[in-house]
């Protein structure tokens, strides 16, 4: 028979032997270490996104995301004398800045409905020259150019042609800026203006008459800040004698590097006048151009907000539909 006091005493004998209790670890809750974790995890996430961010401005502003994103190329700084020479980079041969703004330089055609005596509609054309500023579409011209279009027609250097919108424009420096609707153009690069000086070579290139798009004259830079009043409004502009004619209006003014300093927008003309062509200043505009793109107009102008119509003839009595001559 077995003894059942025997088994008790052999386990109550076990417990006094000299050994180590076992400790079991206590159950921590991870809810003690989730702040810490989290913390962890939103430094890590800022720093990633942090590099990130400064890397897309890097890469922006070196020109190396191809997105379509409005981006105005600008020169590169470079280290000019008080000669205009470069240190860095030597200039361009005239076929070289040719062959490398082609595709930036734009014919531009319009429409606008007009009237005739005996208030007949027809539609009168005209035509210009525009230049690239972004790869996703956006063009300046001039505002003379366009003004009162009804209609207004982009061709480019391969011949496509497109529907142009006008985005907004400054009348005060005869700009405007024009939008279409493609993603892969060939944006000029904006040089500076104020680093020019007189004597440096400057290349023309528009659409003279209408119909010779893509002509590149070439000449030098005549003067800097020439005030010439056009259509009453006093303007300083670059003055040039590079060949010019009606239709380069709009149309690119480029130094010795292929960089845009300006705008072709005037010549003076006569039996007597022999180069004489003006253009519009890059720098002068640059801020300009950017608003418009950016919000339609140029910001810190006051509008009346009204227009002034001289009815002085039948004609114009008809089609405003008034009684009286006068001033509406």
């Amino acid at each position: 028979m077995i003894d059942n006091n025997e088994g008790v005493s052999k386990i109550e004998e076990n417990k006094d032997l000299d050994q180590p209790e076992r400790v079991y670890p206590k159950f921590e809750p991870a809810k003690k270490n989730y702040f810490r974790y989290v913390l962890i995890g939103v430094m890590i996430f800022s720093l990633a996104l942090g590099g990130s961010y400064i890397g897309v401005l890097w890469a922006l502003n070196n020109h190396l995301i191809d997105d379509g994103t409005t981006v105005l190329y600008q020169a590169a700084d470079k280290v000019i004398d008080k000669l205009g020479n470069d240190s860095a980079l030597g200039e361009l041969s005239i076929q070289e800045i040719a062959a490398f703004t082609a595709d930036s330089v734009v014919e531009i055609k319009t429409e606008q409905a007009a009237y005739s005596y005996f208030m007949q509609e027809y539609v009168t054309s005209g035509s210009g020259s525009g230049v690239i500023l972004t790869q996703d579409g956006f063009i300046i011209t001039c505002y003379h150019v366009i003004a009162n279009a009804t209609k207004i027609i982009v061709y480019l250097n391969n011949g496509v042609e497109y529907d142009a919108t006008l985005i907004g424009q400054d009348a005060d420096n005869d700009i405007a800026i024009l939008k279409i609707n493609d993603a892969n153009l060939t944006p000029v690069i904006l040089g500076d203006s104020q680093k020019m000086v007189v004597g440096d070579t400057v290349v023309a290139v528009g659409n003279p008459l209408g119909e010779l798009g893509g002509t590149v004259t070439s000449g030098i830079l005549s003067a800097l800040d020439r005030e010439i009043t056009i259509d009453g409004t006093k303007m300083n502009l670059l003055q040039t004698n590079a060949a010019v004619n009606p239709g380069n209006s709009g149309g690119a003014l480029f130094n010795a590097y292929g960089e845009l300093i300006g705008i072709i927008n005037a010549k003076s003309s006569g039996n007597s006048i022999e180069g004489l062509g003006f253009a519009i200043p890059i720098a002068t505009i640059k801020d300009k151009i950017e608003q418009i793109i950016e919000q339609g107009y140029v910001t810190g102008k006051r509008a009346l907000g009204i227009t002034i119509v001289d009815v002085n003839d039948d004609r114009l009595a008809t089609q405003y539909e008034v009684e009286e001559y006068g001033i509406y």
